[in-house]
């Protein structure tokens, strides 16, 4: 194992913290290098305060959060631009669970109690795979695809390892975010795509041709895929993008509720049917998502006064609830007795709306001007 390795272990629990690190240490990894979180909160801290090589994630964070919500605010906040080995420690390895995870391609899944020997295996073979990866990255970058084809040559790569390293970089150049190189992209990926059929080099290739808009062959490809994987969450996803993008809503809120009901703590997904929801006057299914938004938001990294306000003013716009005070709505989403400050300029823009709603003009200007004014 690499000694020098950086290690973030995110699990609420103290025992199972101290005994990964234990395991950790026995396998030759630095005591000062393991930094341990109990909560999503720590977690993002300590990643917005250094890059860390490897983490682990638990699943059942306690207080209703999981580690689903954390890493997906993670990538949210370009927190994991450095593609760090993650690995999802979890006592169930029940399909949703692990299908839940599969938006986020995480490297791998520990069932606990961890071991040492499965642990390093699991570690060593990640390793000497990026170790690959790297030098495919770097012959790519000296001879082009040519290069990488080269150095998959010369490793021997299995089957798995060959469309696994060709991904990698094609996925290393997707991230560079330059449109020049999309047209190596898509040739690296076709070398897997044709002859192989892989999956996650068929997932990138619909995610190229989305961000381009390339919907005439991007939208066989999703159709072929979501034959074999009907409920895999990141085709569903992007097949809600690629449907919404040529509007269409009613296809993309199907391809969005399916998803949802394959995994429902994707916050900004579920956020997404309720908008739709909403402007389609589908008021039951929204108090339906609404509750269950509420139940997800309390205690997750997404409980922010933005998301807060949101669901408010998603309540408003229901007949039973439009003129009720917004402070009480407000409490019961928080579960808190008193509204903080920077909870307050979001309590006088709602208000604003509720009076304009009503046509009560002279209080809605003072709502939004009492709302600038704590901003």
């Amino acid at each position: 194992m690499r000694r020098s390795q950086s290690v973030l272990i995110v699990d609420d629990s103290s025992i199972i913290q101290q005994t990964t690190k234990l395991i950790l240490v026995n396998g030759q990894f630095q005591s000062a290098n393991i930094y341990c979180a109990s909560n999503a909160s720590e977690a993002i801290k300590y990643c917005q305060q250094q890059t860390f090589d490897i983490l682990f994630l638990d699943f059942n964070l306690g207080f209703g959060s999981t580690g689903l919500p954390l890493l997906e605010r993670l990538y949210h906040n370009k927190l994991l631009q450095h593609s760090p080995l993650i690995f999802i420690l979890t006592a169930d390895d029940s399909p949703a669970v692990l299908m839940g995870f599969s938006e986020y391609q995480p490297d791998g899944y520990l069932v606990k109690p961890l071991r040492l020997n499965t642990l390093k295996q699991r570690l060593e073979y990640t390793f000497e795979q990026r170790a690959i990866n790297d030098r495919a990255f770097e012959y790519y970058r000296h001879s082009g695809i040519d290069g990488v084809e080269t150095i998959c040559a010369q490793s021997n790569a299995s089957v798995s390892t060959y469309c696994t390293t060709i991904t990698a970089v094609a996925k290393r150049l997707f991230n560079q975010k330059q449109p020049h190189l999309y047209p190596d992209i898509e040739v690296l990926l076709s070398l897997t795509q044709h002859h192989y059929q892989h999956l996650p080099a068929q997932l990138l290739l619909a995610q190229l041709w989305l961000q381009q808009q390339n919907f005439q062959a991007l939208n066989p490809l999703l159709t072929q895929l979501r034959g074999l994987y009907p409920d895999h969450l990141m085709l569903l996803e992007y097949s809600a993008c690629s449907a919404l993008l040529q509007q269409e809503i009613t296809q993309g809120y199907d391809f969005w509720l399916q998803a949802h009901n394959v995994s429902k703590n994707n916050l900004h997904r579920l956020f997404g049917l309720l908008w739709i929801e909403c402007h389609f006057h589908n008021h039951t299914t929204m108090q339906q998502h609404l509750r269950e938004a509420i139940s997800y938001l309390r205690y997750s990294v997404w409980d922010k006064p933005c998301h807060h306000a949101f669901i408010v003013w998603l309540q408003l716009q229901h007949s039973d609830k439009k003129n009720m005070p917004i402070e009480r709505l407000w409490r019961t989403i928080s579960q808190q007795k008193t509204i903080t400050k920077n909870e307050r300029p979001f309590i006088y823009l709602l208000q604003a709306w509720q009076y304009l709603d009503n046509g009560n003009n002279l209080n809605a200007y003072k709502s939004y001007i009492a709302a600038m004014e704590n901003a």
